[in-house]
């Protein structure tokens, strides 16, 4: 632990540093890689066969069984001052919180904090403690856990030797998870390891009830839909369905040319049949309803992703248990939250999904999402005045630019207007061409709009907010600094610092492009390792740069509420998400209405806003205060 690390724990008022590693018993079928971590821990065949531990930069040392229980309650990991790493925090504070009843004083979690700075060093882009372990110099990660397979503790008891093996084994990865830990508490800035504390906590101090009855009709549901569709089809194997060459000769049965597209990733002429493809979707309207049927039956039985989720909440909400919400610290490149498990950040708005997340019997979910931040942000960026003005003036900018697109007073622009140019200001402000966008459209339910609507809008929209395509045209400065092809060291644009292979953010992260080079046959900068690199473009790196910028404001936002005692149950891109008892509720409203809109002092000038909810669940949150008495009630 070198000096940095010591200032950075005094920081946070951390006194005893405690890396922890569990080896439970799995076998072929009951694995992490087979169920969810909360149905993993809390199945009747879950066992602790050892635990390996340090303190600070001591010597690692096991303990079998009970005896490792008995050392973690006697070291007292809830007092104050306490650092609990691990390297999968969910699983090894899950086992401590569900388990043992043990709940940390705060955690640090060395395969999600390892990924802003790691993440790009990796041979294929994975956490796991081997990868990393390549990275630190205390030696490779063994391989005696492949050979635990199927093993309880009482047959290593039997087998003396095979224990003591699965002890050292153990405490290499201890070793291995502290080397990490250094490095990570060197790097990340204080108020982002409070930050990756509260994803862990998330997970283990579960706020939220999952409704079985919902969950078991959702997934009938769906399972009724796929059955149907396949009826009306008139295909008996969906296997014909999900294979792009079979479907392909199913339409040629039917006198109907595949629709095609040229791939993104590999510049090859390839089918168009992707849920959102405008080909696929220009089916669904053929004048043959044998047609309209195959693209339907496609459509469903291509992805099991709505079947799955159901069968996953329906299998964790029978545990005898809250639900821990799974998320991912820096799950994107730009540092916002992804999930696992199940990805609550993806639940169709409006489904049972959603509403199947319920707050417990005497509380209520309270929501606080913050209004336009992305339109808001890149408005700042771009210095677009008339939008900045509109924002101070807490007026509708998108009945705004109705008023542009119909020619027409705010007063008599009717909702269908209005929705179809909040599509416009929240779909166009990241370059998107007419074609993207009339896909953006359909995807948002906006239908009756032709092609030269489209393409009038996006005009339109260029003309009337001109600084924002002038902000794609400085981006591509900026990537001439990323690629490292202008002579400048770094390049200001507000509150981001770019330079070769990154960009600096005001709250000392980074978002990483690295080995960043410039591509002269698609005239882009291409980033990441070998065999995984990506391609970058001036409106895209505009879009990297706001959605970083407003995750920074919204995780501010939780800190500062965290610090007070209000933890959020979870996070939805830029909404917190609360769960309180009734009582508490209006309180909590009027403190979330004054923490949010405050003052960012690195974007001077700009206001922010947010709209509360409050529901039962959180596929009922509602902003119009006249019900919340009902609710509340």
């Amino acid at each position: 632990m070198n000096r940095s690390v010591q200032q950075k724990l005094q920081a946070l008022g951390i006194t005893r540093v405690v890396t922890l590693d569990f080896e439970t018993f799995y076998d072929a079928s009951y694995s992490l890689s087979k169920m969810p971590t909360q149905q993993y821990l809390l199945d009747p065949l879950f066992e602790i066969i050892l635990a390996g531990i340090c303190v600070d930069d001591g010597e690692p040392e096991w303990h079998e069984g009970m005896h490792a229980v008995s050392k973690l309650v006697s070291m007292d990991l809830s007092r104050e001052g306490t650092l609990v790493v691990a390297h999968n925090a969910h699983f090894d504070g899950g086992i401590l919180e569900y388990c043992l009843g043990i709940r940390p004083w705060m955690y640090c979690c060395t395969m999600m904090g390892a990924r802003p700075y790691l993440i790009s060093k990796t041979a294929n882009g994975s956490m796991a403690l081997s990868n990393l372990a390549s990275l630190v110099d205390v030696g490779a990660k063994g391989t005696a856990v492949v050979h635990a397979l199927g093993k309880n503790l009482a047959y290593f008891r039997a087998f003396p030797r095979e224990l003591v093996a699965y002890g050292e084994y153990c405490m290499q990865d201890v070793r291995i998870c502290r080397a990490l830990a250094w490095r990570i508490l060197e790097a990340l800035p204080a108020d982002e390891l409070r930050l990756l504390d509260l994803t862990v906590k998330k997970f283990t101090r579960p706020r939220i009830r999952l409704d079985t009855e919902l969950l078991r009709y959702e997934l009938k549901r769906v399972q009724d839909l796929k059955e149907e569709v396949l009826r009306s089809s008139g295909v008996s194997d969906p296997g014909e369905l999900r294979s792009d060459a079979k479907f392909a000769d199913l339409l040629r049965q039917e006198g109907v040319d595949p629709p095609k597209k040229v791939s993104p990733k590999t510049q090859r002429e390839t089918y168009a049949f992707a849920k959102t493809d405008s080909g696929l979707q220009d089916l669904l309207s053929h004048p043959s309803e044998r047609v309209q049927a195959l693209a339907e039956a496609r459509i469903q039985h291509k992805s099991s992703i709505g079947e799955t989720r159901a069968g996953r909440l329906l299998e964790l909400s029978e545990l005898d248990s809250l639900l821990g919400v799974p998320l991912i610290y820096f799950g994107a490149r730009t540092g916002r939250f992804s999930g696992k498990d199940f990805n609550i950040q993806n639940l169709t708005r409006g489904g049972n999904l959603r509403k199947a997340l319920t707050a417990p019997p005497g509380t209520v979910m309270v929501a606080a999402d913050l209004s336009q931040i992305e339109v808001r942000v890149c408005a700042f960026l771009a210095q677009e005045k008339r939008l900045l003005q509109l924002f101070r003036e807490g007026a509708d900018i998108y009945v705004d630019f109705a008023t542009e697109v119909y020619g027409k007073p705010a007063e008599d622009v009717t909702k269908e207007e209005r929705r179809i140019c909040k599509s416009a200001v929240l779909g166009l402000q990241f370059g998107m061409s007419a074609p993207t966008f009339e896909k953006y459209l359909q995807s948002n339910g906006v239908t009756g709009v032709n092609a030269d609507d489209v393409q009038r809008l996006v005009n339109l929209y260029r003309r009337t907010y001109n600084r924002i395509p002038q902000l794609w045209s400085e981006a591509g400065h900026w990537l001439n600094v990323i690629a490292s092809m202008s002579g400048m060291r770094v390049y200001r644009c507000g509150p981001l610092t770019v330079g070769p292979s990154f960009v600096g953010l005001p709250n000392g992260m980074s978002i990483q492009y690295a080995n960043a080079c410039f591509e002269r046959t698609t005239r882009t900068v291409s980033y990441g390792p070998e065999g995984r690199r990506k391609y970058i473009y001036p409106a895209k790196l505009v879009e990297n740069g706001v959605q970083a910028l407003a995750r920074i404001v919204m995780t501010r936002a939780e800190l500062r509420l965290a610090k007070y005692g209000i933890r959020a149950a979870f996070s939805v891109h830029d909404e917190l998400v609360f769960v309180v008892p009734k009582s508490h509720a209006m309180k909590l409203v009027r403190v979330l209405e004054r923490v949010f809109p405050a003052r960012v002092p690195w974007m001077p000038g700009l206001a922010i806003e947010c709209e509360v909810k409050v529901g039962s669940s959180y596929g009922t949150l509602m902003e119009e205060r006249s019900a919340w008495p009902k609710i509340l009630d």
